[in-house]
Order: structure tokens, then C-alpha cells, then sequence
């Protein structure tokens, strides 16, 4: 029995499966978890301008750094202390972000050792407050 199949039916054939295909795509993409890079993006959206003015403020004695898999905040020379709070954004998963309650006094160190974090891009977001004036600083680091 020799049977032939002619082009209309592997043209039904190649549609079948091309629409297959898309309705596969289409719940494998609505089930994809899209983190967002923070709650209430929106609300902080309608607040930039403020961040853009707080961050417009410099202070020339407290320091940001990373080095060796460890995040150093540091009050030098100056007589007062800060408040603030450091936060650690992972882009590809919020579940690991981080928030601390940084408190300094006149020449001290505030360490967060990231060696057990996972590794990847992290953003590192310091903002505080000393004598009634916000101060914000932002850093990207990569941790190996």
C-alpha cells in the first residue's frame, strides 16, 4: 500500500503544529513569575523628583565602598553621627533583598559581609540623614 500525502494536508499538518506551538508559548509565558525590581514601584515613581534632589546632595564624609565580598559604610572626620538605611537589591530575584538600619557614629564602620550571598549583580542603595539634610548615594557591584 504506497500512500501519498499531498499539499494541502501537510499544509493542515504544519498549521496544526504552528498553532500548537503559539498556544504552548502563551501559558508557558502567562505561568513565567516577572519579578518587579521593588513594591510600590508606582508610588515611588510619582516621588522621583524628590530622589533626584536628595541624591543631588553631597557629603564629603561618609563613603560607600565593597571590597573583598564585604560592603563598608563609613562616617570619617566629621562630629556628627547618621541614621540611615543601606539596602541590597538583587535585579533577577527580590526575594533576596536586604535591608539594614545603619547607625554611625563620628568615625565608625558599618560592615555587611556578603561572602554567603549569591553571586551575580547586586545594586547597593545607601540613604541617610544627618543635621535635618537627606543624602543619597547608589552603587552597582558584581560579586564573585
Amino acid at each position: 500500500m504506497n500512500m501519498k500525502i499531498n499539499w494541502g494536508t501537510k499544509l493542515m499538518f504544519f498549521a496544526a503544529c504552528f498553532m500548537g506551538f503559539v498556544v504552548f508559548m502563551v501559558i508557558r509565558i502567562s505561568q513565567t513569575d516577572v519579578p518587579l525590581v521593588e513594591e510600590g514601584y508606582y508610588e515611588k515613581g510619582i516621588k522621583y523628583q524628590e530622589e533626584i534632589n536628595i541624591s543631588g546632595n553631597t557629603d564629603n564624609f561618609t563613603a560607600l565602598n565593597f571590597e573583598n565580598s564585604k560592603i563598608n559604610v563609613v562616617n570619617m572626620e566629621d562630629s556628627s553621627a547618621i541614621n540611615g538605611i543601606l539596602k541590597l537589591y538583587k535585579p533577577n530575584n527580590p526575594k533576596l533583598d536586604k535591608e539594614f538600619a545603619v547607625h554611625l557614629n563620628p568615625l565608625a564602620i558599618f560592615e555587611v559581609d556578603m561572602s554567603t550571598y549569591e553571586k551575580g549583580k547586586w545594586k547597593l542603595s545607601l540613604t541617610w540623614q544627618r543635621d535635618n539634610t537627606q543624602y543619597s548615594t547608589e552603587k552597582e557591584i558584581e560579586l564573585k
